[in-house]
C-alpha cells in the first residue's frame, strides 16, 4: 500500500504542470467547449479512432508529440495548454452519450492516462471511471480529474439515471478530454514543438487562402481560427506558447469574454515581458499592437478599473524609461499610438472615477513625450496635431449637414411614417455589439443604413437623408480614412451613455434630431460643455473630446440621424502630408546627365 501511494504521488507530480493548467482554466475551457459544440459535433472524426473509440464520437487533437491535428481550431484554448506541455504524447476528445463505453485504454508502461471531464449535460448524469489499479470510481459531471497509474488500464463510460434520461433533450454527450501523459522524459524539446506547430499553422492558412478562393464572395474574408491568428505571435516570441499568444486564444472564443480577471492578469504579464516591442517606435503597429490594444478596450468596457490599472502600469514604465533616457542623455523612441492608447485607457477612467487631478497627470506627461494633444479633455490614438481643437462646431461649415436641415421636414415625416408601421424595439436593434459597454444604463440602439456599404432596403424608409448623404461620396467611400457609419440612434428613456471618446480627431459627428421629448430632460455633455438637443437643428461635436450623454425623461426615446465627416483642416493636412511624400520620393530618385 506505502509503494502504491508512493507510486501515486511521483505520477501526480509528473504530471503536475499539465493538470495544474487544466485546473486552473477549467470554467475557461468548458465555455469554449460549450461556443464551439455545433462544429465539434459536426466534424467529428470516428474514423481516425483506434477500435475501442470507434463507436462513438469525438476529435483527435494531437495524435503524435507536438502534432496538432486540425480538429485544434474548434478548442484553441485547450490545444494551447496541450502544446505548451513537453508530456504530451496523445490527446483525444471524446463525446460518450449515455450508455456509451470505451473498451480497455493501457496506459504506458513509462506514463500515464489523464482523464478529463469537460462538459455533460447535467449533474445526475455521471462520467463513470473503472481503473485496475484504482477500482472503480465515479466522477460527478464538470466535476473532478482522473489520473491512472503507469500500465494501469481504464475504462470510461456515461450513465444517466433512469428518472431524466427521457427528459435529456439537449447536449446529450458528455465531452471528455483523454491525453497519454510521457512522465519519466521529455517527449519533445521545445524548440522541435515550436517548429512542428509553425509548420501546422502555415498549412492551416494555405488552406485557408484555397478556401477563399474557391469563395463565391471574394470580398468577404473568412473568419481565421484562434490558433492560425497565433501564428505571428509564435514567430516572434520564443518558448512554447507565450503568454501573448494565450491572451489572443481566449479573446478569439467570445464565451471566455467574461474571464476578465484572466484578461487583466495576462495583460500585466504581456506589458511586463514584452514592453519593448509594444511601445518601441518602429513606425508601424504590429499585429500584437492591436491585439493588445483590443484587449485593453475589451477589459476597460466590462472592468474599466482593471483597465486603468493595466494602462497605469504599464504608463508608468514608459514615463520611468523617458525619464531615465532625459538623465542619461539618450534617445528612446516610444510608439505613439500604443502610448496615447493606453492614456486614453488611463485618463478615461480616472476621469469617470472623479480622480481628475491624477487624469489631468497623466494628460500632461503623455503630451509631454510627443502625443500632441491639445486639450486636457481631447484623447484618442490615432490623433492629427495639425487640426484644429473644439469639442463643438459650426454646423455651416459643412454642406451636407445644412442640407439635411433644410430638408428636415420631409426627413422627419419619412422618420414618422416608419415609427408608425412599427414598434421601438421592432426597429432599433443593438447592430454593433461592442457598443453595449458604453451603456451606464437603459437603451441605445440603432437602425443602421450604411456601415462599409449602403443598406438600400432600410434607405426605402428613409430615402431623403440617404439621398443627401449619397451625394458627398467622401463621407462614406471605404477606405482607411472612413470617418463614421450613417444610421439612427435611439437613446431610451432613463439612459446614460459612460465617459468615453472616439479614437482619432480626423472625423466630427452631426446629429440631425429627428424626435426630442419636450421636456428637455436629453443632454450631451462635451469637454464638460452641455448641449440639448432640438427638433431639427443639426449639431456637429469632435467626438475625440471625452464625454457622455443622458435621456432623463421617464417614458420618451431620444431618436438621432447621425453621420461623420471629415474634420475641415483633415483634407488640407493630409495634402499636405502627401505633396512632402511626392517631394521626398522625386529628391531621392537618382539624377542623370545628358552629353
Amino acid at each position: 500500500a506505502t509503494t502504491a501511494t508512493t507510486e501515486g504521488a511521483t505520477v501526480a507530480a509528473a504530471a503536475e504542470p499539465l493538470v495544474g493548467s487544466l485546473q486552473r482554466n477549467r470554467a475557461a475551457l468548458q465555455a469554449e467547449y460549450r461556443n464551439c459544440r455545433s462544429s465539434i459535433v459536426q466534424h467529428q472524426q470516428t474514423e481516425l479512432f483506434e477500435p475501442e473509440f470507434r463507436h462513438m464520437g469525438g476529435l483527435v487533437l494531437q495524435s503524435s508529440p507536438a502534432e496538432l491535428s486540425s480538429a485544434c481550431s474548434n478548442v484553441p484554448l485547450l490545444c494551447s495548454f496541450l502544446l505548451a506541455s513537453d508530456q504530451v504524447m496523445h490527446a483525444r476528445l471524446l463525446l460518450l452519450r449515455p450508455g456509451q463505453r470505451t473498451g480497455q485504454l493501457v496506459g504506458q508502461s513509462n506514463g500515464a492516462l489523464l482523464v478529463l471531464p469537460l462538459a455533460c449535460n447535467e449533474t445526475q448524469q455521471h462520467l463513470v471511471v473503472t481503473g485496475t489499479g484504482a477500482g472503480r470510481r465515479e466522477l460527478l459531471a464538470m466535476d473532478g480529474m482522473f489520473l491512472a497509474q503507469p500500465a494501469e488500464s481504464v475504462q470510461l463510460a456515461y450513465k444517466v439515471e433512469a428518472a431524466v434520461a427521457s427528459t435529456v433533450q439537449q447536449q446529450q454527450e458528455c465531452a471528455v478530454l483523454v491525453v497519454q501523459l510521457a512522465l519519466e522524459q521529455r517527449v519533445v524539446s521545445s524548440e522541435e514543438r515550436l517548429l512542428r506547430f509553425e509548420q501546422w499553422v502555415e498549412d492551416q492558412n494555405l488552406q485557408e487562402a484555397r478556401q477563399r478562393q474557391r469563395s463565391e464572395n471574394p470580398s468577404t474574408p473568412l473568419e481565421q481560427s484562434g490558433l492560425v491568428q497565433t501564428c505571428w505571435h509564435l514567430h516572434h516570441f520564443p518558448g512554447p506558447l507565450s503568454t501573448a499568444a494565450r491572451l489572443e486564444l481566449a479573446l478569439r472564443q467570445d464565451a471566455l469574454r467574461e474571464e476578465w480577471g484572466l484578461v487583466a492578469e495576462l495583460l500585466q504579464v504581456v506589458y511586463e515581458e514584452h514592453y519593448e516591442l509594444l511601445m518601441a517606435d518602429d513606425g508601424s503597429d504590429s499585429n500584437l499592437d492591436m491585439e493588445v490594444r483590443f484587449a485593453v478596450a475589451l477589459l476597460m468596457s466590462h472592468r474599466p478599473q482593471d483597465a486603468a490599472q493595466v494602462a497605469g502600469t504599464a504608463l508608468s514604465k514608459v514615463f520611468a524609461v523617458a525619464d531615465a533616457s532625459t538623465a542619461s542623455n539618450t534617445s528612446s523612441p516610444i510608439s505613439l499610438t500604443s502610448l496615447r492608447y493606453l492614456a486614453t485607457v488611463s485618463i478615461t477612467t480616472l476621469h469617470a472615477l472623479g480622480e481628475h487631478d491624477q487624469a489631468d497627470n497623466v494628460h500632461y506627461k503623455t503630451k509631454q513625450l510627443g502625443a500632441g494633444w491639445q486639450h486636457p479633455l481631447q484623447v484618442g490614438f490615432q490623433y492629427f496635431p495639425e487640426l484644429a481643437a473644439r469639442p463643438f462646431w459650426d454646423p455651416k461649415q459643412f454642406p451636407v449637414a445644412m442640407e439635411l436641415q433644410a430638408n428636415f421636414p420631409r426627413i422627419k415625416a419619412e422618420f414618422e411614417a416608419m415609427m408608425h408601421a412599427q414598434a421601438e424595439d421592432q426597429v432599433f436593434q443593438q447592430e454593433t455589439p461592442d457598443d453595449t459597454a458604453l451603456i451606464a444604463r437603459g437603451a441605445w440602439t440603432e437602425f443602421l443604413l450604411f456601415s462599409g456599404e449602403w443598406k438600400h432596403r432600410r434607405c426605402h424608409f428613409l430615402p431623403t437623408a440617404c439621398r443627401i448623404v449619397q451625394r458627398y461620396p467622401e463621407i462614406y467611400s471605404s477606405g482607411q480614412d472612413f470617418p463614421a457609419d450613417v444610421t439612427l440612434l435611439r437613446l431610451g428613456p432613463g439612459a446614460h451613455l459612460k465617459l468615453h471618446s472616439g479614437m482619432t480627431n480626423q472625423r466630427l459627428l452631426v446629429h440631425l434630431p429627428l424626435r426630442v421629448p419636450k421636456q428637455k430632460c436629453c443632454s450631451l455633455d462635451v469637454a464638460g460643455e452641455s448641449y440639448v438637443w432640438t427638433e431639427g437643428q443639426v449639431m456637429v461635436f469632435d467626438d475625440s473630446f471625452l464625454h457622455q450623454a443622458w435621456n432623463n425623461c421617464t417614458h420618451e426615446s431620444r431618436f438621432v440621424f447621425f453621420l461623420g465627416v471629415f474634420h475641415p483642416d483633415f483634407h488640407v493636412h493630409r495634402r499636405r502630408a502627401q505633396a512632402a511624400q511626392t517631394a521626398q520620393a522625386t529628391a531621392s530618385k537618382p539624377r542623370f546627365r545628358l552629353g
